[in-house]
């Protein structure tokens, strides 16, 4: 409480602020700007914001008024900001006060937030009450979203009610001038949360050493799973060969990259070489995960990130992975804590059952996690290309995206089947859930399920409409079609389309370009390369790749070997010797019967395109996990040196027919070429070819602005070369910039187009 002095006639107003206002310290701020303006009243969190009632002489007040918005809290967000005259009431004080319950809930919960440099040195300081404790935080870090019941947000509506804050703690929560003030997850080892270790012949149960003792056990080889934030990691001594090796035989991930976590960037750059963008990534609040291109003497195990010349690498984010990386002293492999497919663990049970036979021993806490959150993935820039977010997760949910024209109701989206997302759009702003992964494994099809019902309690709204892909086939369509919601279907590419154009606030028509893997047609048939024309609402198809046949359905996508016969039959340059020994008899027996097909399944997919390229440079002819084949095509390709620009004969509309260029790699690679300067070549050249019929749109449409989406999109190399052209060609590009081009963006493509046709009825 405040003293303040007030006049005869003092001036007093209430304020409403809308926005990311609680859980950021905004409460306590608003006390120390009503201190230093010399003004009286109180501060509340409201059901629609934060509520501030001030009084004071009339230069006091509009002094805070100004003040407000450009002081406001760093992790703040203002939407909206309400002043209203009022009668005063002569308060003598400036008070915090409880919660207003009173009213139907529209604040919206703040993310999960990263140890701040205070916490960081608190825990590091042996003089501190709160030494090697793994779960201090104050009001500026810590979790949110993932403890948050419902709102508004008070210890109360979170998993911290179950922990009673001793008097030292209490007297920190209750005083204003403290950071700790109001920090809901605040605690301290008298009162707080507790760490154990299980599985290991001498259980430790002290949390102070517990982390301790466990980092000996990752020194010594052994694979350790963790209780992080929004869920389990599997952890090990990222340089060394033979305990990664046993983690990757023990979760059966193969050849996938593994993630690896330091203490800072200044560790991070002893592993990879990391650019002022990069660096930007890493040191992002929501501390995703980073691609980065790795550097030539980094002492990571070789089978970290087999074939490839980049990493993945966080900076540690919570207490505990602190401590478990200063006592280990260095890079930690720090991989998703769950079975091949299923959803990331987040309780105890899950993971002494799902994990069990994975790790060695279970790092364990009695924090519960209320919601999981896998981390996030981003590609760090690259020459001529943008950052990429990959997936939206920890950290960046849920964080709000702008739509451009208000939902006229509350909207649900349900995303596609692969990298599957919700999301909700209230006004203006879409509300896009976590990554959930493939709605093919039951255990993520039963987290999809509860994620709608979670994060729709937790946003406070019901939806009265749901959008949903045209493939019928889908678990997210199959819901939306059980949900007894009106359904607005929005096809595929028109959804990637629809959330390019979203992100920039643009509203006109122009071009699409949208590479991807597959994606149900208007015309009933799977699209994969398409040059749309249109504007949020809707679009045409006015270019696509020629149709190839998918050979076997989805069994080509894990055996792409099939992919190279039919791209090798549709070229008319097949040959048994181009393919590796293992498969050439089974690929042989395929070509045959090809002819025979009364029923082909046919796609202009370019993703089933860069497997079968993949296969015939790479030799890989079955793939482990997604789009495998052709991210080692590109990462060939990264060895390669640019090749010389070359125009493009196709300059056409319709199909762009890609055989010429098959058939001359074939050529090139009978010769004897070099494979790497081979995909390099095919990378521009592929380039030159879309662009060319890019080109030959605009001059059909008179349009020059196009958008580029789909899972493609993310092959650095191809998007330098595309942005790089087309910019010559005085294209504006259009990329994404918060949501992932792949399918992981598909919920909020549906938002944004389901509320443009609707605002066409109006």
């Amino acid at each position: 409480m405040t003293e303040a002095t007030t006049t005869a006639t003092p001036t007093a107003y209430l304020l409403t602020v809308r926005g990311i206002v609680q859980g950021v310290g905004f409460r306590p701020f608003v006390w120390r700007l009503a201190t230093d303006c010399h003004v009286t009243g109180s501060v509340r969190n409201g059901c629609t914001g934060v509520e501030i009632r001030i009084e004071g002489e009339p230069t006091a007040t509009a002094s805070f008024i100004d003040r407000l918005p450009r002081e406001a809290p760093p992790l703040s967000r203002i939407d909206s900001f309400e002043v209203e005259s009022t009668l005063a009431t002569r308060a003598e004080s400036f008070t915090i006060e409880a919660s207003n319950r009173a009213s139907v809930v529209t604040i919206r919960p703040s993310v999960d937030l990263p140890i701040c440099d205070a916490c960081l040195a608190e825990l590091f300081d042996p003089s501190d009450r709160r030494y090697r404790y793994p779960f201090l935080n104050c009001t500026n870090c810590g979790p949110r979203y993932s403890i948050i019941d419902h709102m508004p947000y008070d210890r109360t509506s979170t998993v911290m009610s179950s922990f009673e804050l001793c008097s030292q703690c209490r007297n920190e929560y209750k005083s204003p001038s403290d950071r700790r003030y109001h920090a809901q997850p605040t605690a301290c080892p008298a009162c707080g949360p507790a760490a154990w270790l299980e599985g290991d012949e001498e259980p430790t149960t002290d949390t102070i050493d517990v982390v301790n003792h466990a980092a000996q056990l990752v020194l010594a080889g052994k694979i350790l799973a963790v209780k992080g934030l929004g869920g389990f990691h599997l952890a090990c001594d990222a340089t060394n060969n033979d305990a990664v090796m046993r983690l990757r035989q023990r979760k059966r991930r193969p050849d996938k990259p593994l993630a690896i976590m330091v203490p800072s960037l200044e560790a991070a750059r002893h592993l990879a070489d990391i650019n002022d963008a990069a660096a930007s990534a890493l040191l992002d609040s929501s501390r995703p995960i980073v691609v980065v291109p790795t550097r030539a003497d980094n002492c990571l195990a070789r089978s970290v990130a087999p074939g490839h010349d980049t990493v993945g690498i966080m900076i540690a984010y919570t207490p505990l992975h602190h401590l478990l990386l200063h006592d280990c002293g260095r890079a930690l492999v720090m991989t998703s804590g769950n079975p091949a497919g299923a959803p990331i663990c987040a309780t105890n049970d899950e993971a002494r059952e799902a994990l069990g036979a994975i790790a060695d021993c279970l790092l364990l806490h009695n924090r519960q996690i209320r919601r999981r959150c896998d981390d996030g993935i981003v590609l760090a820039a690259h020459v001529g290309a943008p950052t990429v977010v990959v997936r939206r997760a920890r950290g960046s949910v849920p964080q709000r995206v702008s739509l451009p024209t208000a939902t006229d109701v509350p909207r649900l989206a349900v995303g596609g089947q692969q990298k599957s997302t919700i999301a909700f759009a209230i006004n203006d702003q879409a509300y896009l859930s976590t990554h959930l992964g493939d709605l093919d494994h039951p255990a993520a099809r039963r987290w999809f399920d509860e994620t709608i019902g979670d994060f729709g309690k937790l946003l406070n709204v019901t939806p009265a409409a749901v959008a949903c892909d045209l493939h019928p086939d889908y678990a997210s369509t199959r819901w939306a079609e059980q949900s007894g919601l009106p359904i607005e279907r929005v096809q595929h590419h028109h959804a990637h389309f629809a959330g390019v154009l979203a992100e920039h606030g643009y509203r006109d028509r122009a071009l699409g370009l949208m590479l991807d893997g597959t994606g149900w047609g208007t015309d009933g048939t799977i699209w994969g390369g398409e040059l749309l024309c249109g504007d949020s609402a809707d679009s045409t198809r006015v270019g696509w790749l020629r149709p190839f046949m998918l050979p076997g359905g989805e069994t080509a996508i894990v055996e792409p070997w099939r992919m190279l016969v039919s791209v090798l039959h549709e070229a008319d340059c097949y040959n048994a010797e181009l393919f590796p020994a293992a498969v050439r008899n089974a690929a042989r027996q395929l070509h045959d019967m090809i002819p025979q097909i009364r029923y082909p399944i046919r796609t202009s997919s370019t993703g089933r395109l860069w497997d079968a390229i993949g296969v015939l440079l790479t030799g890989r002819t079955r793939t482990t996990y997604d789009a495998q084949a052709a991210i080692e095509l590109e990462q060939l390709a990264m060895a390669g040196t640019p090749t010389a620009e070359e125009s493009s004969s196709a300059a056409v509309t319709g199909e762009i027919d890609w055989r010429p260029l098959v058939a001359e790699l074939v050529s090139r690679y009978r010769r004897g070429e070099d494979r790497s300067q081979l995909a390099r070549w095919w990378h521009d050249r592929f380039a030159t070819l879309v662009v060319s019929a890019a080109t030959a749109a605009r001059s059909a449409t008179g349009l020059s602005t196009i958008a580029l989406s789909g899972g493609v999109m993310m092959n650095r190399l191809l998007v330098a070369r595309l942005v790089g052209q087309l910019s010559k060609q005085s294209f504006a590009v259009l990329q994404h910039r918060a949501v992932p081009p792949n399918d992981g963006g598909l919920a909020y493509g549906q938002l944004v187009a389901t509320i443009a046709r609707s605002a066409l009825c109006v």
